[in-house]
């Protein structure tokens, strides 16, 4: 049985195709990045196993499904630019634009959950790509979050460009047991409709419809909709099947619930829900044209009823700079109005960091291979890197000359994506008293720390670097109890996203929402805007003289006001003095410096994300 071809940088390949670098490898085969020389451009090189065409007979099925995407009127299917079998090697080859960005796989799990504003674009581009593809009764047979991805940009008017990827592949491999067999990739069962177990079964527009459904579900609550697929010790691939086939299909709502998963879902969706993944296709939306209308239209009256019900947001906290002439700071807030502060009788007053509660929530990358061996089904499932998710999409993932490594940031031309957007409209006040009642010592919040040193606070900012804080625990008891409680997550807090009291590591993933050279940066709010809290209040302490850079302060909107969020001066401030609680020091200082100096909005935020990816404890 033929191996996978090697190719080496220089060579050529196909006599079109000079190899620059391998891009990733897969159960599929392998992706290069190559010149094609008849035209100049770069291309993702895909090759796969020769036993895909062994047999004379699938040698032509593959050189016409492989180009089957190129009969697709839309953007947003990926180009394939040629294909064919290498006659020395007898490989066969797929030659795609190459794309920079990430899958949907990957994207979901860095902004779960996703903004309003970024999920409604995905559908609409997702929608675009599906039915034109159904409109030329092409069907997919193999949708899955690592076969859409979200691509840069190339227009200032649109924040990410969605491909549907590898059109054709999977009926090419289903069609061929041999190859099955070899290459395990014939798709997983997470997203797979119940008729592709059957051999011989009518397979049209409505079994991509069940596969929607479930990367729907997926994009609003960044998990699997199986149960099966959630286990902590791993997927009992016979238990899933279970679930797939025979098991009742709950409601999305009643299942994230139960999954733990944030009320992300519109109004009306689990109707919708259960007209994509009825087990009869005949009871399904009949293509995804029609099923993705109906999901934007949900989409559109959630948004329409949440513009006329948002009340107005309370004051944003924070550090105000020095007085400075003719400067006003306005507000923005998804599904508001932009309306500025009201003048200040004391110098304006910016918003302050405040947090984030909720880790990525992470799904497993399960791949799956769907056999029919002597009238069974046979699941293998295996847990691919990023390197092979790439390989089977095709596509770069790249990073500032690291063509392996995802970016750890979205780009700055996708709003959608920007962690700042708030994860709820607005921060509501608690609708039930703190359970502590106000009450957190020190002793709570450093239980179990092991050393005796000083108390210490790592803040880790992805891209930047991290900081080394040392906590004033003598000066600023309560202060400091509270943010090492609320950073390690044994501090309750009010979590405006489940409604409830929750503990959770408060600060993970927020970001550092508001930066101003030569005065402070501030983050940590769990609404990503500056006017999020964490349910409850406490008293200043330790109102020293902020008289050098890098001191740790407490953002409040008045004395004793103090919360969830925090500040790190630049500089000497004399005119805070007396009015925000000075609990730590952060070393270094240059980092404060060169978090202030990257490229902001009118508001003071980042335009590309300074994201606080965790704060550690230690003594």
């Amino acid at each position: 049985m033929s191996s996978l071809v090697r190719l080496e940088p220089g060579q050529t390949f196909a006599r079109d195709f000079e190899v620059l670098r391998p891009l990733a490898e897969g159960g599929m085969g392998a992706v290069y990045v190559a010149r094609q020389r008849s035209t100049g451009h770069e291309r993702a090189l895909k090759i796969m196993h020769p036993q895909l065409v062994a047999d004379p007979a699938f040698r032509a099925k593959f050189e016409q499904e492989a180009c089957v995407g190129a009969r697709i009127d839309s953007d947003h299917v990926v180009q394939v630019v040629a294909a064919g079998v290498d006659e020395p090697t007898s490989t066969p080859w797929i030659a795609m634009e190459l794309l920079r960005g990430e899958s949907l796989e990957a994207w979901v799990k860095r902004r779960s959950p996703v903004a309003p504003d970024a999920v409604k674009e995905l559908f609409e581009q997702l929608r675009h790509g599906m039915a034109a593809a159904h409109a030329r009764s092409i069907v997919h047979r193999d949708l899955k979050p690592e076969n859409i991805f979200i691509a840069e940009s190339r227009s200032p008017k649109v924040p990410f460009t969605l491909k549907v990827l590898d059109f054709g592949i999977a009926r090419i491999v289903r069609e061929n047991q041999t190859v099955a067999t070899v290459t395990t990739a014939i798709g997983s069962p997470l997203w797979m409709a119940p008729e592709q177990a059957s051999a011989g079964a009518h397979i049209r527009a409505a079994t991509d419809v069940w596969a929607l459904g479930l990367i729907a579900f997926y994009v609003f609550t960044g998990k699997s909709y199986w149960l099966r697929a959630n286990d902590a010790g791993g997927v009992n691939l016979q238990a899933l099947l279970v679930e797939v086939m025979v098991d009742p299909i709950a409601p999305p709502s009643a299942r994230a619930s139960a999954l733990g998963c944030p009320p992300m879902l519109p109004s009306g969706f689990d109707g919708w829900f259960a007209r994509c993944v009825a087990r009869d296709p005949e009871q399904r939306f009949r293509e995804a044209g029609g099923c993705l209308d109906e999901l934007l239209k949900l989409l559109t009256l959630q948004r329409t009823v949440m513009m006329e019900a948002v009340p107005q947001p309370p004051p944003r906290t924070g550090p105000q700079p020095e007085p400075q002439p003719q400067r006003t700071v306005a507000m923005t807030m998804p599904f508001t109005s932009l309306s500025p502060q009201p003048p200040p009788q004391l110098p304006p007053q910016p918003p302050p960091p405040a947090r984030s509660s909720m880790a990525d929530m992470a799904v497993p990358g399960v791949l799956g291979v769907l056999l029919l061996i002597a009238g069974g089904v046979y699941f293998a499932r295996s847990r691919p890197t990023e390197a092979q998710s790439s390989a089977d999409a095709g596509v770069e993932v790249a990073q500032a000359g690291a063509a392996f490594v995802p970016s750890g940031d979205p780009p700055p031309s996708d709003p959608g994506a920007y962690l700042g957007e708030p994860r709820v409209p607005i921060y509501r006040t608690p609708s039930r008293p703190d359970p502590r009642g106000g009450r957190f010592s020190l002793a709570e919040a450093t239980a179990g720390l092991s050393g005796s040193g000083p108390l210490r606070a790592i803040i880790e900012v992805t891209s930047h670097g991290e900081f080394q804080c040392t906590l004033f625990e003598r000066e600023a008891p309560n202060t400091v109890a509270n943010f090492v409680g609320l950073a390690r997550g044994i501090r309750d807090f009010w979590d405006p996203v489940h409604g409830r009291w929750t503990r959770t590591p408060f600060y993970a993933n927020t970001i550092f929402h508001r930066v101003i050279p030569n005065f402070m940066i501030q983050g940590g709010d769990f609404l990503r805007s500056g006017s999020g809290g964490v349910g409850y209040e406490i008293a200043d302490e330790n109102v020293a003289p902020h008289d050098r850079a890098g001191l740790l302060c407490m953002a409040n909107h008045g004395p004793n006001t103090n919360g969830g969020q925090f500040f790190i001066t630049q500089g000497p401030k004399a005119h805070l003095d007396g009015s925000y609680s000075i609990f730590g020091e952060c070393r270094p200082t240059s980092l404060v410096n060169e978090i202030a100096s990257v490229r902001r909005d009118r508001s003071d935020r980042p335009a590309v994300p300074v994201i606080i990816r965790r704060i550690t404890i230690t003594r």
